[in-house]
């Protein structure tokens, strides 16, 4: 259903499948990542506040809530991606998610850091790469934002804020 773009067939399946299987934190999982395809933000956060119930320490469950409540809940997506970062200090996500978080709330040295670190982690990833030139041109590293930026855009890869990214570029 979900492929065959049946929204509201996929809901229903999901639905029921999580009423039979109350505890079952993948399902949960699937269920939110399969919302946020069809861009339903609130059902995604619901289906994710449920998985969090089953597997508090999850740091990709935290992590993605932490992304989707950033402008709802500031201070709480801080903390929940602060706890995902201690949980899994490696992942270029969750680094990803913290230093963008971190930037939005004025920590930008921090912010820059963990962003760079997120950027050595998955340097194929142009979201991330996005992040990362978007705060160095935050940070006053105007220059370096701008080769960044040139570098990611001359790679032809799509990504979800690609006209972000021209925009800046152009302001720089």
């Amino acid at each position: 259903r979900w492929r065959a773009g049946d929204k509201d067939g996929t809901s229903r399946v999901i639905t029921e499948w999580m009423g039979q299987h109350p505890n079952d934190a993948s399902a949960a999982i699937r269920a939110a990542q399969a919302y946020l395809a069809y861009g339903n933000e609130s059902q995604a956060t619901g289906a994710y506040e449920k998985a969090l119930k089953i597997a508090p320490t999850d740091p990709t469950v935290l992590n993605n809530i932490a992304w989707l409540s950033r402008k709802t809940d500031p201070k709480r997506a801080l903390e929940l991606a602060e706890k995902a970062n201690s949980l899994k200090p490696d992942d270029a996500e969750i680094a990803d998610t913290l230093g963008s978080l971190l930037l939005e709330q004025g920590a930008n040295a921090r912010g820059l850091e963990l962003l760079q670190k997120a950027f050595q982690l998955a340097p194929d990833s142009p979201n991330i790469h996005y992040h990362y030139a978007a705060a160095l041109a935050k940070s006053g590293q105007k220059e370096k934002a701008r080769r960044e930026l040139e570098r990611l855009l001359e790679s032809k890869k799509s990504f979800s804020q690609e006209a972000d990214a021209r925009s800046l570029l152009e302001q720089l």
